[in-house]
């Protein structure tokens, strides 16, 4: 399977480009699970604050979410 989804994450309210980027993954939830994990400060010892989820093949917004506290809520938005 290809690792089509692109995950960056960051801890300003604007992306700095690449040094947001985390990784690749094969599906949208398995992005969405590892940004899951730079919500916990204890993992990272940063604040982050957002993270988008991008289709490595169109180079479009597949999903994002602006507020790390309610991410385990479902704060994902979709893009449409």
């Amino acid at each position: 399977m290809t690792e089509r989804y692109i995950l960056l994450v960051g801890n300003h309210y604007y992306p700095t480009g690449w040094d947001d980027y985390v990784g690749t993954f094969t599906t949208v939830e398995k992005a969405k699970e590892q940004a899951q994990d730079y919500e916990d400060d204890r993992v990272y010892c940063q604040d982050y604050k957002w993270a988008q989820v991008v289709d490595k093949e169109s180079m479009k917004l597949v999903c994002e979410c602006w507020d790390f506290e309610a991410l385990e809520h479902n704060a994902w938005v979709y893009a449409v």
